[in-house]
């Protein structure tokens, strides 16, 4: 399969990443994006309305000092009155719009000359890739590569977070038959009460064990956040359906799978049953009963009820 992966963003030798720790996570900024670094204790700590912790001079303009994980809606601890060692602040923006970062700690990353940064795919959704453009991965730790511009509370969204559908309307089957269907149960896609499924197995690019999923603070819903796989950066899809339950939780396999249109890669975790079924005239399609949104339609396979997926279902219209 010739998996279509995202162009690489390269960046100066020069520049490398300042990676900073915020609450329980780590993420990066282009150094060239960070105009300053000061230590907390040059803040005062006086708390506004719009959210910010303080506020700090740089160049003679006063500039609103923000939590780094508060504003990207993560866990963190309350804002203490006396700073904290290892506390710092990063200033980013230009002059009449800098915007300070109060984060617990930092460290400056050259970059290697074959270091890429790989952009973070559209289908991760609102808010996320508006906060962040990349993922980076520097020896064995990734980070997400933040956008401050866009970031900032003072700056304005392009768009609501949460105006994209999770689904778009699957095509009509014009009774084409795969040679090769691969059938699997997962509790990551949404509407079946037997969850058993049925994807081409042209599409199927690799049937792994557990990924590690770097989650995406602000992306949709049903997106777990991505994962490397080959080189690439792929979403991890997961629709909650009981619950609070993860739907990866007692998943061992996953399937990277390659929509057919787009050709965009795509990751869900699946139960460990996997079988390879040829197709033939003895499948029939069920007229009766509820289509899942993300199926093309639901067939008949050796007395199985097997929905056929559509992967491009799954992502978000633009």
């Amino acid at each position: 399969m010739n998996a279509r992966l995202a162009d690489p963003v390269r960046v100066g030798r020069e520049d490398g990443i300042v990676c900073c720790v915020a609450g329980p996570d780590r993420y990066g900024l282009r150094a060239s994006d960070v105009r300053q670094v000061m230590r907390v204790d040059r803040m005062p700590g006086e708390a506004a309305p719009d959210g910010r912790v303080g506020t700090i001079e740089v160049g003679g303009e006063t500039a609103p000092v923000f939590e780094l994980a508060g504003v990207l809606k993560r866990p963190r601890a309350p804002f203490p009155t006396v700073a904290r060692d290892g506390q710092y602040i990063l200033v980013t923006g230009h002059a009449g719009e800098l915007t300070g970062w109060l984060v617990d700690g930092i460290a400056r990353t050259p970059l290697s000359p074959d270091t890429e940064i790989v952009p973070l795919p559209a289908v991760v959704g609102m808010p996320a890739t508006n906060w962040f453009d990349a993922v980076v991965k520097l020896e064995d730790r990734s980070l997400l590569v933040l956008t401050p511009l866009s970031l900032s509370p003072r700056a304005r969204e392009s768009r609501a977070p949460d105006s994209t559908p999770a689904f778009v309307a699957p095509p009509a089957i014009h009774g084409t038959r795969e040679p090769l269907v691969v059938i699997f149960s997962s509790p990551a896609l949404p509407g079946l009460a037997t969850r058993l499924y049925g994807l081409s197995g042209r599409q199927i690019a690799a049937i792994v064990h557990p990924l590690d999923v770097i989650h995406v603070p602000g992306s949709a819903p049903h997106v777990m956040g991505v994962a490397w796989w080959r080189g690439a950066v792929v979403p991890v899809i997961a629709f909650k359906q009981d619950g609070d339950r993860d739907p990866a939780s007692s998943c061992r396999r996953w399937i990277i799978a390659q929509t057919s249109r787009s050709g965009m890669l795509l990751a869900f975790p699946i139960d460990p049953e996997v079988a390879l079924h040829r197709a033939t005239s003895a499948d029939r399609r069920v007229v009766d009963g509820q289509v899942p949104p993300c199926a093309l339609g639901m067939f008949d396979v050796e007395g199985r009820t097997v929905a056929l997926v559509d992967l491009e279902s799954l992502i978000p219209n633009p």
